[in-house]
């Protein structure tokens, strides 16, 4: 099945007062200089394949200076079927506090219904990171990626972190001696119902990886890749095996909150012993499957969406680019015309700004 973004829509994001873009069902390059906002655009189609403003620290900061409220509305064809997907952010002076709203054909909708009606694979310089990036940021990373995918998921996830939230504060009380262990029992049961299923999701999203990366990574030249995923099992045991540790702290020290993974060369961890080439390859590889997986799971091709990114590859990880655009519809940003392959040129609607 082809899914593809035909138009887009801006009002009042950063720097796009008022913006409108009509797609190619291939290729489509925007050019422009450093600041012209051309990142802008593309956090906008990954906002609306995951719901979240990845470059904002807060929603606050994606509405044009001297406005309240912020739009985006894009359509969306599925072979033959169409919808609108919107969102849009609102601040409210008074409190400084902004609202943000999901609408699929003009209906709001909660976000993980939102979810699931676009999909995407963004990669960008801070892409090239994920290997020596924090923890935090890699889970963020496949939260993005199952939650795409999963509903369930994408459902359990938010759950799951305000069940962590509270229980945390119920470790303080009892810390104070403002509460006892009991209360702890609820939220301990909530807890393993959602983090359980999490991690199940993440073995399955790591298993999938493992059998595909060999083959991507092996055409750049690194055969023995591999993801260790590092769970942080969650189990009733476990939960009181640390108990005590988690009153002394404050803080729950176990459970999906606190996973990682790491990327091996060899069995060598590429975070400590990896060069800048081997964690391009790397970054790029895990980019490929991730493209696999959500074909997989949705039986539809992801966007590609690729941020600035040539500037950062030599010659052969271009040439894999390449045809990794030839199959589904990508959206290529670039300061530099030269820097963009000839053929992905020759082939693209391109946009100046």
């Amino acid at each position: 099945m082809t899914m593809t973004i035909k138009s887009l829509r801006l009002k009042n994001f950063r720097n796009h007062k008022n913006a409108h873009f009509t797609f190619s069902e291939g290729a489509n390059l925007i050019l422009g200089p450093n600041g012209s906002g051309k990142s802008n655009i593309l956090e906008v189609l990954y906002f609306l394949a995951v719901g979240n403003f990845i470059k904002a620290g807060v929603d606050k900061d994606v509405i044009s200076y001297n406005e309240d409220f912020c739009r985006t509305d894009a359509v969306i064809v599925e072979n033959e079927d169409s919808a609108m997907l919107s969102g849009s952010v609102v601040w409210i002076n008074k409190t400084d506090k902004t609202v943000k709203s999901y609408e699929v054909n003009k209906i709001k909708r909660l976000k993980n219904k939102f979810l699931g009606n676009f999909y995407a694979v963004l990669f960008t310089p801070e892409s090239l990171e994920l290997v020596t990036d924090s923890p935090s940021l890699r889970r963020e990373y496949v939260d993005f990626v199952l939650s795409q995918v999963d509903f369930k998921y994408r459902t359990y996830k938010p759950l799951y972190e305000k069940v962590i939230r509270n229980r945390n504060k119920v470790l303080e009380k009892i810390r104070n001696r403002e509460a006892s262990q009991t209360q702890l029992d609820y939220w301990d049961i909530k807890a393993l119902e959602y983090g359980k299923f999490i991690q199940e999701k993440r073995d399955e999203f790591f298993n999938f990886i493992n059998s595909n990366i060999a083959e991507s990574a092996g055409t750049l030249g690194l055969k023995t890749l591999n993801i260790s995923y590092l769970r942080s099992s969650i189990s009733k045991d476990r939960l009181e095996e640390y108990k005590l540790k988690d009153i002394k702290a404050g803080l729950t020290l176990t459970g999906p909150h606190r996973d990682d993974f790491e990327f091996l060369l060899s069995k060598r961890n590429l975070k400590y012993f990896g060069s800048r080439g081997e964690h391009r390859t790397t970054s790029l590889s895990l980019k490929m499957c991730e493209l696999k997986f959500i074909k997989n799971k949705t039986g539809i091709r992801p966007a590609l969406l690729l941020d600035d990114i040539f500037s950062e590859l030599d010659g052969n990880h271009r040439k894999t680019v390449i045809e990794l655009c030839k199959t589904q519809q990508t959206v290529i940003t670039s300061a530099d015309k030269n820097l963009v392959p000839e053929p992905l040129i020759k082939n693209a609607r391109t946009f100046f700004l």
